[in-house]
């Protein structure tokens, strides 16, 4: 009995630390698409690619397909 008690145990720690890398990486989504949208009105502004770039931690090509 006491294994299938581990078992469920282990079962419920790897649920909850399942929701929570699922939460995380909705967050992190979030926080990606916020940084976009920055990049993006930076780029409308006229901030030179590079400098985008080095300010967002974007790669060039990412800030480029923002067009």
């Amino acid at each position: 009995m006491k294994r299938d008690q581990r078992i469920a145990e282990q079962d419920a720690q790897l649920e909850e630390q399942s929701a929570q890398l699922e939460e995380q990486s909705a967050q992190l989504e979030e926080q990606r698409a916020a940084l976009l949208a920055s990049a993006k009105a930076l780029k409308a502004a006229g901030i030179p690619v590079e400098q985008i770039a080095e300010m967002t931690k974007l790669t060039i090509e990412e800030i480029a397909s923002l067009l």
